[in-house]
């Protein structure tokens, strides 16, 4: 996809410089990397609708972007055909904590064509990514031998650029890279960041506070819920979705309902869930209230935090389940009361059913009878009343059915994209 990307760009005659990570775009084209790129400023104001351009040539779905700065946007394209995650920083400005490494016309005087490839010049790609791997802290010896190769191109201009940004250990950085010493700069490592870091403005620009507004209004996670009888699948689709590449900052596995403290553990799942008799009537309805209070405290304190933070939140079973499956919870009230306290629970964006042939069922786990089994499996079709549940066929294999779910989540995230 990002060969195809590069492509699009020359065909365009749109103007960009990758800022690292290129060496790889000749040999492979690989989803699981990310690609830096920088635009000018009047272009990357007219990102959106270069890649809504190069989506639709393409049959691509924009399924996330984060704006991580004034000048930076972080998106994720997904080709439905192959599969496929195209994972794209993009940036209108070279900086990092505001503190800007050169200007446009130079970055774009000075660039170097690699391999039919635009990249930074030496020297800037030098800083710009030396400066990236300490800030986040991963600068090892792999990354230390690429640095000394662009180092070696010109060490004049990379030893000014060093000069320029850590003016109080300078010396340090210069001898390690001149005689190929890791180690001294490794030992040094929190040294010299502290010696960049002294001379960047560190006060939260106002630019900032429009970008985390809409980060809270509008968060880029997405929470999604399992349901199905036991011997669905639910536990083996929520493990090989967990090995996707997605586009997302981070994943949450709860079971059942959100917890109220962090330390809190997840809810263990019930066996042997029919052995038990139901609670009375009052106890029953006590305990919706209890569901009521306990899903709308934890998802304000743990849920939407992680949605805000680009998180995809995954619930194996939710408060449906006890309209469906009611004896697991010992609940002996009406369903007309839990329908009812429904209304009060958060929802998931997007919620699986998961069901499969009763036969197919029983014959992988027989918890509960047969003739139970086979009204569960209605009562779990009748929960999906509206466009945000979707009723999966459990018989397909756990591959094909976590690929319809991720095309699911990722034409959701592309409609949530497009608004």
């Amino acid at each position: 996809m990002i060969l195809t990307f590069v492509k699009f760009l020359d065909k365009k005659q749109i103007n960009y410089c990758f800022t690292n990570g290129y060496q790889d775009l000749s040999k492979f084209d690989n989803n699981e990397h990310d690609h830096d790129i920088l635009f000018k400023k009047n272009d990357f104001f007219l990102i959106d609708e270069i890649l809504r351009d190069f989506a639709n040539q393409n049959d691509y779905k924009i399924v996330q972007c984060y704006h991580q700065g004034p000048f930076a946007k972080n998106f994720f394209i997904y080709d439905p055909n192959t599969d496929q995650i195209l994972n794209l920083d993009l940036y209108g400005v070279l900086e990092r904590k505001s503190i800007e490494f050169a200007n446009e016309g130079e970055i774009f005087r000075r660039r170097v064509f690699r391999n039919g490839i635009s990249t930074l010049a030496p020297d800037i790609e030098f800083i710009f990514y030396f400066v990236k791997k300490m800030e986040k802290r991963q600068l090892h010896k792999k990354t230390f031998d690429l640095l000394r190769e662009l180092y070696s191109e010109n060490e004049n201009l990379c030893n000014a650029q060093i000069e320029r940004h850590f003016r109080g250990s300078f010396g340090v950085i210069i001898a390690a890279f001149k005689n190929a010493h890791f180690k001294t700069l490794e030992q040094n490592q929190e040294k010299c960041l502290r010696d960049f870091e002294s001379s960047r403005n560190t006060k939260l620009s106002l630019n900032e506070f429009p970008r985390l507004f809409k980060r809270a209004t509008n968060p880029t996670g997405l929470i999604i819920s399992f349901l199905g009888p036991d011997g669905a699948g639910k536990s083996t689709i929520i493990s090989k979705l967990e090995d996707q590449i997605l586009p997302f900052r981070r994943r949450s596995y709860f079971h059942l309902r959100p917890k109220l403290t962090k330390g809190e553990r997840t809810v263990a799942p019930v066996l042997n869930p029919h052995n038990s008799p139901c609670y009375g009537a009052p106890k029953s309805i006590l305990k919706l209230f209890y569901f009521v209070f306990i899903y709308n405290f934890g998802w304000i304190r743990n849920i939407f935090p992680l949605k805000i933070r680009s998180s995809l939140v995954i619930f194996d079973r939710f408060y449906d389940d006890i309209i469906a499956d009611n004896k697991r919870y010992r609940y002996g009230a009406n369903l007309i009361f839990a329908k009812f306290f429904k209304n009060f629970i958060p929802k998931p964006d997007i919620c699986f059913i998961l069901i499969s042939d009763a036969n197919v069922i029983y014959s992988r786990k027989q918890e509960i009878e047969y003739e139970e089994l086979r009204r569960q499996i209605r009562a779990y079709r009748e929960l999906a009343v509206d466009d945000s549940y979707h009723v999966i066929d459990a018989n397909n294999s756990p591959e094909d059915i976590t690929k319809e779910i991720k095309i699911i989540m990722m034409e959701r995230m592309n409609d949530r994209y497009r608004v």
